[in-house]
């Protein structure tokens, strides 16, 4: 069996740059070429867009099963976390290790040919999954904060708009956190929520719904393809999916009585 020597890159996110991965894999070549490690044919695996969270990405599962299978001679990575921020990094360098394989974190300057890597690798397995999930509490805190200053948080339901805060911080952009902005009923969404429940309340079909609304040009991109997109997350068939929405009494009662002022 011919084994190989696998670069593996990672970013967790879409927002993130797409160069992440091929920025990794350059400093991998350099740290591989200062050890005198051939690497000219080695794989190349990335992994986009992959939260290092999960163990069920796709080209990860492939790089296990390449180490089961005995198939990986080195195992590169720029550094510990992008091969996984979860509390399996120690076990998976062990499997590798034992089936005859060798892991090197050329920016960490970790390599299993050296003594005592064993710690090295438990401690940034500590480290990295610790701050991932203290970076999500702190960005649960903002969120709540965002929530109850009646803030908008980005995703909105049916029916209602964000707005600039201050506009004249949104139109005069610079570094620093983006201008806040509130939430408010888009009154020209609220008409065909109302509508959405008349028509309901006759026992009309979802999908009939959604034909009516794009025939009418109800604002939204496209009723009918989305299947219903926004008057399934309002009416009652899509409640359990989309709590927050406009289905809830409490919403209707709001929206009624301000389309009505």
């Amino acid at each position: 069996m011919c084994q190989k020597v696998v670069i593996y890159t990672r970013y967790s996110s879409d927002l993130q740059s797409t160069r992440s991965c091929v920025d990794q894999e350059r400093e991998i070549h350099g740290g591989l070429a200062q050890k005198g490690i051939e690497h000219s044919d080695a794989v190349v695996i990335y992994d986009e867009a992959e939260s290092g969270t999960k163990t069920f990405r796709n080209e990860f599962v492939r790089l296990k099963q390449m180490v089961l299978a005995g198939e990986v001679a080195i195992l590169v990575v720029d550094d510990q976390s992008r091969l996984t921020r979860a509390d399996n990094a120690f076990a998976f360098i062990t499997d590798l290790v034992f089936a005859g394989g060798r892991f090197i974190s050329t920016s960490e300057g970790m390599d299993t040919d050296q003594p005592g890597w064993e710690l090295r690798v438990k401690v940034m397995e500590l480290h990295n999954s610790a701050t991932i999930n203290e970076l999500g509490r702190r960005v649960r805190r903002g969120q709540l904060g965002r929530v109850l200053g009646n803030l908008s948080t980005g995703d909105l339901p049916y029916g209602y708009e964000s707005f600039f805060i201050d506009p004249e911080a949104a139109a005069n952009p610079r570094r620093g956190p983006k201008p806040e902005k509130g939430i408010r009923i888009d009154y020209a969404e609220a008409r065909s929520v109302r509508q959405m429940f008349a028509w309901f309340n006759e026992g009309r079909s979802i999908s009939w719904i959604a034909r009516e609304l794009t025939k009418e040009k109800a604002p939204c991109s496209d009723f009918e393809s989305t299947a219903g997109k926004a008057c399934g997350s309002c009416l009652p068939n899509g409640c359990r999916a989309r709590p927050s929405t406009c289905c809830c009494p409490e919403s209707i009662a709001r929206l009624e009585s301000l389309m009505s002022s």
